[in-house]
Parts: C-alpha cells; structure tokens; sequence
C-alpha cells in the first residue's frame, strides 16, 4: 500500500507544479504586441527640381566650369559689390586639389535630352545629374554622374559607364567638381 501511495503524491504534486504554472497564463490578459515603425524620420522629398550642387559661402567667389553657373553668380549680381580690397602680389603655388570628382557623361542644348540621359543613368544605378551652364550666350545642359571624393572610384566608375555611353555614342570626361 505505500507504494501506491507514494506513486499518488507524485502525481498530485506534478498536476500542483502544472497548475501553479499554467492558471496564472491563463488568467492574464494578453499582451501588447509591439506594430512597428508607426513614422519615419527620413525628410520627404523635396518638390520641384533639387540639386545637390555645393554653392559656395556669401565671402567666397563662386567656383567656374561645371557648378560656376547657378544661384550664387544670380543673387550677388543683383547686390553691388564692394570694392576690392588690395590683393599682394601672387606666387605661384601649386595647382589645387579639388574635392570631388563628377563624370561628364554628355552636355546637351536641350533640357529633354539631358533629362532622359539622366533617368537612363538613373535606372542602371548610377547618382546621376543635370548641371545647366551658360557658355556664350546659351545654356547648356551637362549630364553629370557623382560627385566622388576619391579619383580613383571616379575613374572606375568611369571605366563601368563605358557599355552605357559608347551604346548611345558619348564619352565621358572625369571633371572636378565644384
């Protein structure tokens, strides 16, 4: 007889240990699913046309070539410009480095076509875009690809675009940028 009763505490204390375990899951209430990300902080995009050009601070001149026209040569047009301050006699000094790298991947007289290029280069992966410049008396509209801190992964880059433009019979030009 003891045997069996000892086989009927066993049980009885598991079923205790299930109980004491389980009943309290069972008699809370659910709980609170987290759902996510509810809102970004990623800026919406801009409307209108964006570019992404350096424009210089109000003490500096404006760069010329591939960003030299633009906003910046507008608005100081308009203001007069104060006398220029004594300036020492120039040496020579060694040519500076740019700070970034663009390929030119084609200049075009109208906007559409330069427009296209772009989304083409846009498409294949490539940060492509439209710099308008006046040369002349007309403006210009030059597909532009980067800009790229480093001359080396610029002109690899460029090596990669090849494909692309000799198909559409263009050459791109590495050019510094601003």
């Amino acid at each position: 007889m003891e045997e069996h009763m000892k086989k009927r505490l066993i049980g009885a204390t598991v079923l205790v240990s299930l109980a004491v375990i389980f009943v309290p899951m069972l008699l809370q209430p659910d709980p609170v699913i987290e759902t996510g990300i509810t809102e970004s902080n990623i800026p919406p995009m801009p409307e209108g046309r964006f570019s992404s050009r350096i424009i210089p601070i109000e003490n500096e001149t404006p760069a010329t070539g591939a960003a030299g026209s633009g906003q910046v040569e507008r608005d100081t047009a308009a203001a007069p410009a104060p006398p220029p301050p004594p300036q020492p006699q120039p040496q020579p000094q060694a040519e500076p480095t740019p700070s970034a790298w663009v390929i030119q991947a084609g200049s075009f007289s109208s906007q559409e076509n330069a427009d296209t290029l772009m989304q083409e280069l846009r498409a294949a992966g490539y940060p492509a875009f439209v710099d308008p410049a006046e040369i002349g008396g007309n403006t210009l509209h030059r597909v532009q690809i980067g800009p790229e801190a480093s001359r080396g992964k610029a002109e690899e880059m460029l090596r990669r675009l090849h494909e692309i433009l000799s198909a559409k019979k263009l050459e791109g030009a590495l050019r510094s940028y601003p």
